[in-house]
């Protein structure tokens, strides 16, 4: 998880992706305002691919272009090893697959994200990362108290879905 990924061209064409980072997202103001922009519930990770996946679920494009140059000086947000940090990333990857998976199975998928999750935990119990692995546990907890608004804004969502 910690290896730099080295330009071989790989990304030399225009091509469809599921989202875009936030620190290069270019959209049309009237799909911003028709998604209903960010979802307020999110303080900070992974707002923009909850965005982007509701914009694609509405039938639209997200498009990488590989003649803009970014420059991106990491996430200000929180620090890399902020506990909070952690607990955002994991609570809100939560909310997302659930918000916004529209295909079969998505238990299936919630559950096979638990057994990696809990694997995470094993690993910062076993490194003795207690503040990380108390970081997991509350993202899931979260994300188990929020099923009731998550459920209502799920129905929203999928009633607006196009094939």
């Amino acid at each position: 998880m910690n290896a730099i990924e080295y330009d071989r061209g790989q990304y030399n064409q225009s091509t469809d992706i599921l989202w875009a980072s936030g620190a290069c997202l270019f959209i049309r103001s009237s799909i911003f305002h028709q998604a209903k922009g960010f979802d307020d519930d999110y303080f900070a990770h992974m707002e923009e691919i909850d965005l982007c996946w509701r914009i694609k679920n509405q039938g639209y494009r997200i498009i990488y272009t590989p003649q803009s140059k970014i420059y991106h000086w990491g996430g200000a947000t929180l620090e890399y090893n902020n506990p909070h940090k952690l607990f955002l990333n994991f609570r809100n990857s939560l909310w997302t697959l659930y918000k916004n998976h529209t295909g079969k199975g998505l238990n299936i998928l919630i559950t096979r994200r638990m057994i990696i999750d809990t694997v995470a935990i094993a690993k910062f119990f076993f490194t003795f990362e207690w503040k990380s692995m108390s970081a997991v546990v509350r993202a899931h907890i979260a994300f188990h108290s929020s099923k009731k608004v998550l459920k209502e804004k799920r129905k929203s969502l999928l009633s607006k879905v196009t094939s």
